[in-house]
């Protein structure tokens, strides 16, 4: 995804999580509220959101780390912008961007 390869899935809603294997359970508690969880292999983390109130999702990003030589706020904005249009494919949905 956006170029880099997702290293852990964290469904929070269902209660799963890839890193615990072989049962795959959370030990994060479950929410009523879809909640899903990624790790890239970039060092970015996204969590994805529907909103409670509003017919809309919610993403929050944030890099682990600063990346040596690079404007971390341009990296974090092209990735977040590739990602948006290859999982939520905001064209073939209807979704609009604010």
């Amino acid at each position: 995804c956006a170029g880099s390869d997702v290293i852990f899935v964290k469904d929070i809603t269902k209660g799963y999580d890839s890193t615990n294997p072989p049962e795959y359970k959370s030990l994060l508690p479950t929410t009523p509220d879809d909640m899903i969880m990624f790790e890239f292999a970039n060092k970015v983390s996204v969590t994805l959101r529907t909103s409670g109130t509003e017919p809309k999702i919610k993403f929050y990003t944030e890099i682990a780390s600063a990346v040596e030589g690079i404007d971390v706020k341009k990296f974090l904005q092209n990735f977040v912008d590739q990602l948006v249009e290859e999982m939520l494919q905001p064209t073939l949905n209807g979704l609009v961007r604010p």
